[in-house]
């Protein structure tokens, strides 16, 4: 026989509550460049100006010079050239300067084209990645890409934490890749023109390495192009007007956690909730609510500051999010469990995505907390049961008066058993939709 028995109560209250939405990311995507009624972007990036290209100015893929119609002449980088301006057959007019005979055209010497190439481009190098971790350990790329135009290169959109590339920025942080650079050539396959076939060329050259296909090389090469930005300056102004156009709201929700006991429950079992953390470096946000937890006990009693499911958790306690979603993870499980120790609060830092709505409607709030009932003395429980159907779990019938419950109930008026609230455990007895079972164990535990 037990000299105390633990009790898990679930406590209906019927008040009104929002339903959860679930939240989806906004993502802005960027136009590339414009281009007016006078002007048109070369496959480089550049703007030309003074007319439209005919079929006498396209670019043939060499360095020599390109001429555009009723406009100026441009190499194959698209800068123009100062020494004239072109006629409808490419022709040099040497009327503006004198220098170029009628019939000529402009060519540019090697030391001028690098210059314009370094103009454009502020680094060029290739990358050699190992294949050796994606053969034996299933290790991927780690790398998307924007290949939505044809007419400009394959660019990095994005750099995962963990991936072959990654590995390669922190051994090789002189030749780290960058969001933004371009992918001109992967082995011995060139960019013509044809990113999205670029892309699959590029997909395909792994696969066959990692894969140990015939042929395939165990070394996968990439060369890559990083034009030069232009550099802008974001006021603060500006960074808070993003933020309110992202965001609706931001605030600091402290949980109280109650004492460990011997009923031990999990992060997401004592909170009620569900996480997402896919995507690492993402903040972690709420999945789901449940009816039951400690987020739901919050929000019934912070009406007005209700967390909600899609809401991101930025900091627990003193600890910041710092665009892992995992370590995140970990680290709010570990300040749960020393919270658990001592009986302190949880405080989560959370912001809300504009496009989570709490939306009112009726529903029913419960709240869950533990009963210790001392069992020394000679009286009985005081209470009854119903555990008519194995499906339903089992709930407080009657309280009688002057019993170990209803003594419990005077010393504990914040925690107090009512009729109706429903049992889930008892010591370390679960219901699992099993009534009848659970009443004989609970009546063996006494």
């Amino acid at each position: 026989m037990v000299s105390a028995l633990v009790v898990v109560v679930l406590a209906a209250l019927a008040v009104p509550v929002a339903s959860l939405n679930g939240a989806r990311k906004l993502q802005a995507k960027v136009d590339k460049g414009h281009a007016n009624s006078h002007s048109k972007a070369s496959s480089r990036g550049l703007v030309y100006s003074h007319g439209h290209a005919n079929s006498h100015g396209k670019t043939d893929g060499s360095l020599n010079t390109n001429v555009k119609s009723n406009g100026m002449a441009v190499d194959s980088l698209g800068k123009a050239d100062s020494l004239g301006k072109a006629d409808s057959y490419g022709k040099v007019d040497s009327s503006v300067d004198g220098k170029q005979e009628s019939g000529s055209s402009v060519t540019y010497s090697p030391e001028d084209r690098a210059a314009m190439r370094a103009s454009i481009f502020e680094k060029e190098f290739t990358i050699d990645l190992d294949m050796t971790d994606a053969q034996k350990k299933g290790a991927t790329l780690g790398l998307s890409l924007d290949i939505d135009t044809d007419f400009q290169p394959a660019s990095v959109l994005k750099i995962r934490k963990t991936g072959m590339l990654e590995a390669w920025n922190r051994e090789h942080p002189d030749q780290a890749v960058l969001v933004g650079d371009q992918i001109m050539k992967v082995n011995d396959i060139l960019w013509h023109h044809n990113t999205q076939t670029f892309g699959e060329r590029i997909k395909g050259q792994f696969l066959a390495s990692k894969e140990r296909k015939k042929g395939a090389k165990n070394i996968l090469s990439l060369s890559i192009q990083r034009p030069r930005r232009e550099k802008r300056t974001r006021f603060p102004s500006q960074r808070e007007d993003l933020r309110r156009l992202l965001y609706s709201k931001e605030f600091v929700a402290e949980i109280p956690l109650p004492a460990r006991t011997g009923v031990q429950e999990s992060l997401s079992q004592a909170m009620g909730w569900k996480l997402n953390s896919t995507v690492d470096w993402e903040p972690v946000s709420i999945e789901k609510l449940r009816g039951t937890g400690l987020v739901a006990s919050f929000n019934y009693e912070h009406p007005d500051s209700k967390i909600l499911a899609g809401d991101e958790i930025l900091q627990v306690n003193h600890i910041q999010w710092h665009h892992s979603a995992a370590a995140f993870v970990d680290r709010l499980k570990a300040q749960f469990a020393a919270g658990q120790r001592n009986g302190s609060a949880l405080q989560l830092h959370i912001r809300r995505p504009r496009t989570v709505k709490d939306v009112p409607g009726e529903q029913v709030y419960t709240k869950q907390f533990l009963v210790a009932l001392n069992l020394k003395d000679a009286k009985p429980l005081g209470w009854r049961l119903n555990a008519s159907d194995d499906a339903d779990p089992v709930t407080v019938e009657k309280i009688s008066a002057h019993g170990v419950l209803d003594n419990f109930n005077k010393a504990n008026l914040a925690s107090m058993v009512q009729t109706g609230d429903t049992l889930l455990k008892v010591n370390n007895v679960a219901w699992k939709k099993n009534s009848k079972t659970f009443i004989d164990r609970v009546n063996q535990e006494r």
